[in-house]
């Protein structure tokens, strides 16, 4: 995997003086550490076999007593991804409606997002993460269902990294879900999540930009 920018910093347990740890961790600490959203994808296809890879990999994400609530919509096709950036492209519009971005950082966030939009059906592949709300089967309470759907879209955004993709965590689809439903044709009896943007990125990635734990850690209470 190609990295540039700053350098990653892997927890102290990987420094060299901290004991011997397998190679195999190390390289999984670094996929997390460089899973970033890169907007910026060609248009050369996702093959069938990276676009399962994906999805077993959505699919190893835990859930309430392996109930697996979630399903997939890979979208491919020509006509769909065009008819999906048409349904989507409202989301300018919505956007201008959301608080001014404070930094620089979220600046960019946000027109790199509106770029990803204007050029949406160039994007190889839309994977959809879907799930159904029957957890515990006598009362099915919601927050089972995003506990498990948000652990798979998390796992197919670290699988996309380690396969050297990029898959791009959106909620683009509540600006117009009536129609993504439609278009999807998503029974009604399932929520849609999250919809991810997946390509070959046009540039490197670098490390995520995260707060220091010291800052978000609490030892024994709060």
């Amino acid at each position: 995997m190609t990295t540039a920018g700053p350098r990653l910093r892997l927890p102290r347990l990987f420094d060299a003086d901290a004991g011997e740890v397998p190679a195999s961790a190390r390289a999984v600490f670094e996929t997390l550490g460089t899973a970033r959203a890169i907007r910026e994808l060609r248009d050369e296809p996702v093959s069938p076999a990276h676009v399962e890879a994906l999805i077993w990999a959505g699919t190893r994400a835990s859930s309430a007593e392996n109930s697996q609530p979630w399903q997939f919509v890979a979208v491919t096709g020509v006509e769909q991804r065009r008819a999906i950036a048409q349904a989507l492209s409202v989301f300018p519009e919505l956007a201008r409606q959301l608080p001014a971005p404070t930094d620089a950082a979220a600046e960019r966030t946000r027109a790199a997002a509106l770029r990803l939009v204007d050029g949406l059906a160039d994007v190889p592949l839309l994977l959809f993460v879907c799930g159904r709300n029957d957890y515990p089967a006598m009362a099915p309470q919601e927050r089972y269902l995003w506990s498990a759907v948000f652990g798979a879209a998390q796992n197919i955004v670290v699988a996309a990294r380690a396969l050297g993709l990029s898959a791009v965590y959106t909620m683009l689809h509540v600006a117009n879900p009536a129609e993504i439903r439609r278009i999807l044709g998503v029974p009604p009896e399932y929520k849609i999540a999250t919809m991810l943007a997946v390509g070959w990125p046009a540039r490197p990635a670098g490390p995520v930009r995260r707060l220091p734990l010291e800052e978000v850690v609490h030892h024994d209470r709060w």
